[in-house]
C-alpha cells in the first residue's frame, strides 16, 4: 500500500493529462462507491482545470515543425532571439544556472504548480509556465515548465534552448527537439 500511495502522490503532481487518466483509471476501476465518489469529484475538477489549459493553449502560438530554419523571422522587426551564449550571459549575470530560474519565473502559482521553488521574479521577466506542444496533438507540462527557444541548432533535430521548472530554481540548458512547439524570448535588437 505505501508504493501505492508513493504512485498516487506523484501521479497527483504530474501535468493535468496525466492526473486526468489517472482519475479516470480509478473511477473505472475501484470498487468502494465511497472511494469511487471521490475520484469522481476530482475528475471533475479535472476536466474543468484540462478544458481551462486546452482553451488558454490554444490561445498560444507555439514554434513547431522545424521552424530553426526561419527563426529569423519569429520576433517583429528590431527583435531577435537569444543565442544560446545568450542564455548563459543572462544566467550567469542572475547568479548561475542553478538560481537563475527563480528570479526568472513569476512568483507564486497562479501559472506555476506549487512549490514554484525559488519564484521571486526580481529580475522582471516574469515567465510563465507554458509548457510545449508536440505535433498538434500532445499539449503538455503547462503550469509545470517553461521551455524557450534559442537561435543556435544541436544537430539536424534539436535546437539548443532553457527550461525553467516548477519543482526547480534553476535555467537549465536543454536540446529541444526542432518538432516541438516552445516558447520564444524576443530581444530588442541594439
Amino acid at each position: 500500500m505505501e508504493l501505492f500511495g508513493r504512485y498516487v502522490d506523484y501521479a497527483l503532481n504530474e501535468d493535468v493529462g496525466v492526473r486526468k487518466r489517472f482519475a479516470e483509471y480509478f473511477v473505472a476501476g475501484t470498487i468502494s462507491k465511497d472511494l469511487r465518489d471521490r475520484w469522481n469529484e476530482y475528475l471533475v475538477i479535472i476536466n474543468k482545470e484540462f478544458e481551462q489549459i486546452n482553451d488558454s493553449i490554444n490561445s498560444l502560438t507555439f514554434l513547431k515543425d522545424g521552424l530553426i530554419s526561419e527563426l529569423d523571422n519569429v520576433c517583429p522587426a528590431g527583435w531577435h532571439l537569444p543565442s544560446d551564449s545568450g542564455f548563459e550571459i543572462l544566467s550567469n549575470y542572475l547568479g548561475g544556472p542553478d538560481a537563475a530560474g527563480g528570479k526568472l519565473k513569476e512568483a507564486g502559482t497562479t501559472h506555476w504548480n506549487s512549490p514554484n521553488t525559488g519564484a521571486t521574479n526580481s529580475s522582471g521577466f516574469t515567465a510563465l509556465a507554458s509548457g510545449r506542444n508536440n505535433d498538434n496533438e500532445y499539449k503538455g507540462y503547462l503550469g509545470i515548465i517553461a521551455f524557450f527557444w534559442s537561435s543556435n541548432e544541436d544537430d539536424s533535430e534539436n535546437a539548443w534552448g532553457r527550461a525553467l521548472n516548477s519543482a526547480k530554481g534553476e535555467f537549465t540548458r536543454y536540446y529541444l527537439e526542432k518538432k516541438g512547439g516552445f516558447s520564444v524570448h524576443c530581444l530588442k535588437d541594439l
